[in-house]
Parts: C-alpha cells; structure tokens; sequence
C-alpha cells in the first residue's frame, strides 16, 4: 500500500499510541472504551436533536415532516445571515 497517495481528509489526526493505551496497558480495550464513549455521546446529540425538532412539531406531522421544516428554517436563517453585511 503506498501511503503517499491516500487522500485522507485534512480534519485526520494521529494520536500517540502510547497515550491512548497508557490507562489500560492494552490498545483493544482503550479503542472499545473509546467506542463506548462515542456511541453515547451520539446517543445524547441524537437526544438533544429531538428534543429541539419537537419544539417545531404539530400533532398531526412525523418526525421527518418536522426535520425537514426545521432544515429549510435552519437554510433561510443562514441564506438571511450570509446576504446581509454588518
């Protein structure tokens, strides 16, 4: 495999091994702790995403009727805040 030419995106970081496994004394179990802790920082963005699209929501719409009203807000505010100069 030549490494050279793998196009990884610029946001890639590398961390020291050593640093990550220094808890644990084994890189498996470090790596399936970071795994965890992933899956339940998802959960609480998932969470707290919902939580926000509720606001927004009739009785009567499903939540993709709302996720999608709140993107096209979310669109306009922006397309709003980047026509105007201050």
């Amino acid at each position: 495999m030549d490494f050279k030419k793998i196009n990884a995106p610029t946001s890639t970081v590398t961390y020291d091994r050593d640093k990550i496994d220094s808890q644990s004394e084994n890189i498996y179990k470090a790596i399936s702790i970071i795994s965890k802790r992933t899956i339940q920082i998802n959960e609480d963005i998932k969470k707290e995403l919902i939580s926000k699209l509720e606001e927004f929501a009739t009785p009567s719409e499903n939540l993709e009727e709302i996720f999608e009203r709140g993107i096209r807000r979310f669109a306009s505010a922006c397309s709003f805040s980047s026509s105007h100069s201050f």
